[in-house]
Formats: structure tokens, C-alpha cells, sequence
């Protein structure tokens, strides 16, 4: 996953004739966020990596920021590396918290699909309470 940007670079000039536009309405990538409470979702349409090695190389192939990312809260172990933390088997409370996560994303998706990454951002990024 860390060097997925090779990847998206081949996928999308394969379908896209231009990969230089704005691509927030036609690229969602999807990825881990340790830095989010497990379970949270949020919505984003450029920027930085923050860190994220994947996202970090599909910066560096695709050459800009401009698509959509929804970041899936993971949580941080504190005590454990980030790179074992992220591959280890997900039990009890975090497994039900990635479980809800999995089904609003769905949702998110086909409102990405729809209205559009802002429309996204408006409705999944609020603070639940």
C-alpha cells in the first residue's frame, strides 16, 4: 500500500486523457488514518500527505493534490510500531467501530458519487456525538 501511487497513476491515465486536472470529483482514495479515533471518517479534497507513505506516492506519481480522500480513523497503540499496529488482527470494540465505519462509508460513497466531495465534507466530517 505505501507505493500504491504507480498504481493510480496507470489507472487513471488508462481511463483519464489528462490526469493534470482537478480530479477531485473523479478520484476517492480511501485509506487508514491513525491520527482519527477508530471508526471516524473524514473527508478531504487536497493537501499534504500527513504522513501517510500511500498517499505520499500517489502525491508523487499523480504530480498533484487535487482528489478526494476519505481518511477511516484507526486509532493510535502508542506501544506499538505504526506498520505492526495497522496490520494487526481487529478485535471487540474496534472491530464494531470499524464495522459502523465500513456502513457510513458506504453511504459517503454514494453521496461522493452524487453531490461531490464538499457535499461529503459538509455531511461525514461533523463531530458525532
Amino acid at each position: 500500500m505505501n507505493l500504491s501511487g504507480n498504481a493510480v497513476r496507470s489507472f487513471l491515465g488508462y481511463f483519464l486523457r489528462d490526469i493534470e486536472v482537478d480530479l477531485k470529483e473523479q478520484l476517492l482514495i480511501v485509506y487508514d488514518d491513525m491520527d482519527l479515533p477508530e471508526g471516524k471518517l473524514r473527508f478531504r479534497c487536497d493537501g499534504a500527505s500527513g504522513g501517510h507513505k500511500g498517499i505520499r506516492s500517489v502525491l508523487s506519481h499523480v504530480g498533484h493534490d487535487l482528489f478526494s480522500r476519505l481518511k477511516i480513523g484507526v486509532g493510535r497503540d502508542t506501544a506499538a510500531e505504526a506498520k505492526d499496529y495497522v496490520l494487526e488482527k481487529v478485535t471487540g470494540k474496534s472491530l464494531e467501530a470499524l464495522n459502523q465505519a465500513a456502513e457510513r462509508s458506504s453511504e459517503a460513497l454514494a453521496v461522493w458519487l452524487q453531490d461531490g466531495v464538499e457535499s461529503c465534507m459538509n455531511r461525514f466530517n461533523q463531530t458525532e456525538d
